[in-house]
């Protein structure tokens, strides 16, 4: 029987000290936001020197991800301090490692594709987790508080569980997220200090925080979880420090916190009660967007019946839309690099036929001629062009290229869009709908449609105020 040989960046990353490692990998993960030479839309490049001649490598941020997490996990390293170019040099080695063809079927190289593409476009777009906090925060400080089925006090309940309103929670993780930034990806614990500091910003809550989203390098090698336990612990403690595990990483954490904060309290009170309420919040919330974006002739509740149907019917441009809003989350198995396919099938099939099905139903039972069926999802993780693997997994159900995949960020947008300018608005649904009926390779996104309108900004966040509690935190940031 023969030996399983390391690959080429293992064997190379045996002579070094593993932290001197992770410290270096963690800096060029924040300098990878830093640095203007942009040269690729996957990462940017850097050139170094090794054993005299000169390379030059991609640095992509979602395989630092992988590779930190892998660099815990090795059995065998060595006590040399590792240099900026051996870095880079032990990158280039680990990017020809993972640039290979998976071990799946033909048939499901999509969807193997369509799973890591939203981890890496989200990375691109980092940005975007700053909406996505806006309207998270939104949602469960003020839409809760509407009246719903479910009688939960988010911001007491959050209070009791941190001890901190979830404004002052935030502000904290994105305090850490800068001063890691400030110390190229690793905090000494003894060197932890502002030149302001107030009830909330100072060493102990920094402390604190540090150590309750830490894990060692002995836990991270040992997680069921795999390279996802950087989505629950982004930071690595270690003797005298604290390092980055990714800048990414540590801004996702920020955007989310809040959420799963409660998520995880009533998970671990064995009970539903938030996942279900924050449905409701999600179908709330989208109701105030149509009232703020549409005349009430526009648009209308379907009402519950015995058969399970849509949520909304809009009527626009002479055309009848039909939204089934879905706020279910992916599993993990499934945002990473090394996509779980068996694990997104799953997701696919039990989340997305349910709709289709609902849309199908209402379509039928309305009498609607020929209407347009959209999915509606809260997580803004799936291309739209995913939507046709469902069709293929599932049998039972007839793809009429009248189903679109849109998140709530696209519609937020493309609503104000309709309120400000419904010229545009035509012009950019009537391209969507050219594009899902030829099944153009080009792209089929809304958001993509929208941005050849020169939009790449979500104005309606800005201008119904729900942006607002972002802003504050920036503001109180400059005091720093």
């Amino acid at each position: 029987m023969k030996a399983l040989l390391p690959t080429g960046y293992r064997l190379f990353a045996t002579q070094f000290d593993l932290e001197s490692m992770l410290r270096q990998v963690s800096k060029y993960s924040c300098l990878f936001l830093n640095d203007e030479k942009i040269i690729h839309f996957l990462g940017k490049k850097y050139s170094y020197t090794i054993n005299g001649r000169q390379n030059s490598v991609l640095v992509c941020q979602t395989w630092l991800i992988d590779l930190i997490y892998d660099l815990c996990c090795l059995r065998q390293t060595g006590a040399k301090s590792i240099s900026d170019d051996e870095t880079l040099h032990l990158i280039n080695l680990y990017n020809i490692d993972k640039n290979k063809m998976p071990r799946i079927s033909h048939n499901d190289i999509l969807l193997y594709a369509f799973g890591f593409m939203g981890e890496q476009i989200n990375v691109q777009t980092q940005n975007k987790l700053f909406d996505v906090y806006a309207r998270e925060t939104y949602i469960l400080e003020e839409i809760s508080k509407k009246d719903n089925r479910y009688n939960l006090d988010i911001l007491s309940i959050f209070k009791n569980i941190t001890n901190f309103d979830p404004f002052e929670y935030s502000h904290v993780l994105i305090t850490i997220w800068a001063y890691f930034f400030q110390c190229n990806g690793t905090i000494l614990k003894n060197n932890i200090s502002f030149s302001f500091e107030d009830s909330v910003i100072n060493k102990t809550n920094i402390s604190d925080f540090l150590k309750k989203y830490s894990t060692s390098i002995e836990n991270v090698h040992n997680s069921p979880l795999e390279r996802q336990v950087w989505y629950s612990y982004p930071f690595i403690e270690t003797d005298d420090a604290y390092i980055l595990s990714n800048s990414y990483i540590a801004l996702n954490t920020f955007a989310h916190a809040n959420y799963w904060v409660l998520r995880n309290y009533y998970l671990g009170e064995n009970s539903q009660d938030f996942i279900n309420a924050f449905g409701e919040y999600f179908e709330l919330y989208f109701k105030e967007v149509l009232f703020n974006c549409l005349k009430s002739s526009e648009y209308q509740r379907i009402e519950e019946t015995t058969k399970k149907r849509a949520d909304w019917i809009i009527r626009l441009f002479g055309r009848d839309i039909i939204i089934e809003q879905k706020s279910a989350l992916a599993s993990i198995g499934i945002k990473q690099t090394d996509t779980n396919v068996q694990s997104i099938k799953d997701f696919i099939k039990r989340t997305w036929s349910k709709a289709v099905k609902q849309l199908h139903e209402t379509e039928i039972g309305y009498e609607l001629k020929q209407p347009i069926k959209i999915i509606l999802l809260y997580e803004d993780y799936f291309k739209c062009e995913i939507l046709d693997e469902l069709f293929r997994i599932d049998e039972s159900i007839e793809d009429d290229c009248r189903y679109w995949l849109v998140t709530i960020d696209e519609i937020e947008q493309f609503l104000y869009i309709y309120k400000t300018n419904p010229a545009m608005a035509q012009e950019i649904f009537e391209a969507k709908n050219k594009a899902e009926l030829t099944k153009d390779s080009n792209g089929r996104s809304l958001e993509k449609f929208i941005e050849e309108k020169g939009i790449t900004k979500n104005q309606y966040l800005k201008k119904f105020g729900i942006f607002k509690k972002f802003e504050r935190i920036k503001e109180k940031n400059k005091r720093l």
